[in-house]
């Protein structure tokens, strides 16, 4: 061969190994070959992230060669290669947790001789980290369906299931190994089945969310061969394997079972409310009733009595008597609050009578101690229970009263954007900040040293008829200077007509009547009797049950009938006012005096009808019978109209 053939040549070699380098270099792939004895012939230039490696290294054994990944099987790999001529692959990982597919192929020469092996090494990290969030997202997916609080079930295209969370199997009464694989018709009551698969075949040509149940007649079928009613709601997941069905089941049954034990919890809660009812009711006229005859006889003991020191005692006596009232009142009052047993009468109402009303009987009080009782604002109209709302601010404006030492005790009426605004401020003792949070708690009284008495319950009662009839209040309170609770009550712009003349009090002239007293409880007789006849000009008959009082009738018609409203079994203090009406054709004055509270009472709509409630205040008794007598409403017909027995 010429010198000129051997340069040409030699050029084109150089241009090849050029090309070689460079393609090389481009495909950024770490790849060495290496002889059959494991010496290094060639190696790209990304193999330096892998191995020490520079240019002189060629010849040297690669085991002399420092790794940087953990690789133990390599050698033997290399070894299986040349022996099998098969190649083999295996995921390494660097130091700095960059992954690689190693892989290692044969080396084939042109005559297909095995001269060696060839090691390549692709970057995978960002596939091993797809890979690591699709396991994680699975992982959750799992941890989801495993942690939901009904049975679910993953179902594949073919119908078989491929996970059932703990519920499902609790369910179903399963181990996971006897139902992962089987089919979803497993589940499915035999004579439903066929219709289950064709359904579910369709659905899976038109997947999408959907419920089933509410209107259709489901059911499962357990492990033990129990049918179950179910709701099932299905929803499409495409996975790897192709799309899959979430199924989850909500047992029915169970669901009807608890409305059934919800419904007979509140039959047995309305019945237990009907009863404590009842016991108030009952409790109410049983605890009342011994209360109303010490102080009807203490009032009357009061004026029987002139040595001083037993004056004293019974003042002390009277004194606890009413502290009892009002104890029981509260209590009962809050007994009845707690169990539905009031019902609020929403219609207009005008604010500031009901407000002087309750400041009129505090008057005395107030001027006792020297405090100035004043109301300021405007005779405005809201829509409440004129009863509730005078509870409510009659405990307010007592309270404010009862802690205020000296200065003023001042009520203020504003309107405020279709809200009308009511003050109660005074210049009392004030709550401490730590107090304050918790004085509408019930029993809560917050300690002055000073012995005043209550349960603690006022305020408590305030919150509740606040709460009913849906009135805003706030307070603020600073010790020593005082406290201004702020009522916050829906207006009205309906006309309320005033207090008609014949509501209000009759001057006490009259020079003395008839009075029939009706109770079938003998202290409570003996003592009101004494009590009544204690006045001049009243002549006092008494009866101890509606027969006896019907007789007295045939003897005289009453100026005024005093009635219990509870007299045995067969009739009321309402019936025997309505017949005594109607045996004398005469609209008596009547005087009803309860025990109960339920508030059932004022319906009737009779004419000429006073109710009191027992205990009585001081003197209620007397002046209502003295208001009768003073307006001289009727005249007793002859004997011969009556109508006997």
């Amino acid at each position: 061969m010429t010198k000129e053939r051997l340069s040409e040549k030699a050029g084109q070699l150089g241009r090849l190994d050029d090309d070689l380098r460079n393609l090389e270099a481009s495909t950024g792939i770490a790849a060495i070959v290496l002889d059959g004895e494991q010496r290094i012939g060639r190696f790209t230039p990304a193999t330096r992230a892998l191995f020490d490696l520079v240019p002189s290294d060629v010849g040297r054994r690669l085991t002399d060669i420092l790794r940087k990944f953990e690789d133990p099987d390599l050698l033997q790999d290399i070894r299986r290669v040349q022996a099998t001529e098969e190649t083999r692959e295996r995921e390494v990982v660097t130091a700095e947790g960059v992954w690689h597919l190693r892989r290692i192929l044969p080396y084939r020469t042109q005559d297909g001789r095995v001269a060696g092996v060839v090691l390549t090494f692709f970057d995978i990290t960002q596939r091993h980290e797809i890979e690591r969030k699709l396991r994680q997202s699975e992982a959750r997916f799992r941890a989801l369906i495993e942690n939901a609080p009904d049975p679910m079930i993953l179902v594949d295209a073919a119908g078989g299931i491929v996970l059932a969370n703990a519920q499902a199997l609790r369910f179903f009464g399963y181990a996971a190994t006897e139902l992962i694989g089987v089919s979803v018709e497993t589940l499915v009551p035999p004579r439903l089945r066929g219709i289950h698969r064709a359904n579910r075949e369709g659905y899976l040509g038109h997947p999408k969310v959907r419920s089933m149940g509410q209107k259709l007649d489901l059911a499962a079928v357990t492990r033990d061969g129990r049918e179950v009613p179910v709701e099932i709601s299905l929803s499409p997941v495409a996975g790897a394997e192709g799309n899959l069905v979430i199924a989850a089941i909500r047992d029915v049954g169970r669901i009807r079972r608890a409305v059934h034990e919800a419904q007979e919890a509140k039959r047995v809660s309305d019945a237990a409310l009907r009863a404590k009812s009842r016991f108030l009711a009952t409790a109410s006229h049983d605890l009342r009733q011994p209360l109303h005859s010490l102080s009807q006889s203490t009032q009357a003991l009061m004026r029987m009595v002139g040595e001083p020191q037993a004056r004293r005692l019974l003042e002390m006596q009277r004194a606890s008597i009413s502290s009892m009232r009002s104890l029981l009142n509260s209590l009962l009052d809050i007994s009845k609050l707690d169990s539905d047993g009031v019902v609020p009468r929403i219609r207009p109402v005008r604010l500031r009578p009901i407000v002087e009303g309750v400041c009129d009987e505090l008057l005395a009080e107030a001027g006792d101690k020297g405090l100035i009782l004043r109301i300021e604002g405007e005779d405005l109209a809201v829509r409440s229970d004129d009863d509730l709302l005078r509870q409510l601010l009659q405990n307010l404006i007592v309270n404010a009263v009862r802690y205020t030492d000296a200065g003023s005790v001042t009520v203020t009426i504003v309107r405020q954007d279709g809200r009308v605004v009511i003050g109660i401020a005074d210049t009392g003792r004030g709550i401490s900040a730590a107090d304050l949070p918790q004085v509408f708690d019930e029993f809560y009284r917050i300690e002055s040293g000073r012995g005043e008495r209550g349960l603690g319950l006022g305020l408590a009662i305030v919150r509740r008829i606040a709460a009913m009839l849906e009135i805003g209040i706030d307070v603020a309170s600073e010790p020593g200077v005082g406290t201004t609770f702020t009522l916050s009550v829906e207006a009205s712009d309906a006309a309320v007509a005033p207090p008609s003349a014949t509501a209000q009090a009759a001057p006490l002239e009259a020079a003395g009547g008839t009075v029939l007293l009706v109770d079938d409880e003998p202290s409570v007789l003996e003592s009101t009797e004494a009590l009544l006849a204690l006045e001049p000009g009243l002549n006092v008959v008494t009866a101890a049950s509606p027969a006896q009082a019907y007789l007295a009738l045939q003897r005289q018609v009453p100026d005024v009938l005093i009635t219990d409203m509870h007299l045995g079994a067969a009739e009321t203090g309402l019936d025997v006012i309505c017949e005594a009406r109607r045996r004398t054709g005469t609209t008596i004055p009547a005087i009803l005096v309860t025990g109960d509270t339920t508030g059932g009472i004022e319906g009737h709509g009779l004419a000429d009808l006073r109710i009191l409630t027992k205990p009585t205040e001081d003197g209620a008794v007397i002046d209502a019978v003295w208001r009768f007598l003073a307006r001289g409403a009727i005249a007793a017909p002859p004997a011969a109209a009556m109508e006997p027995d």
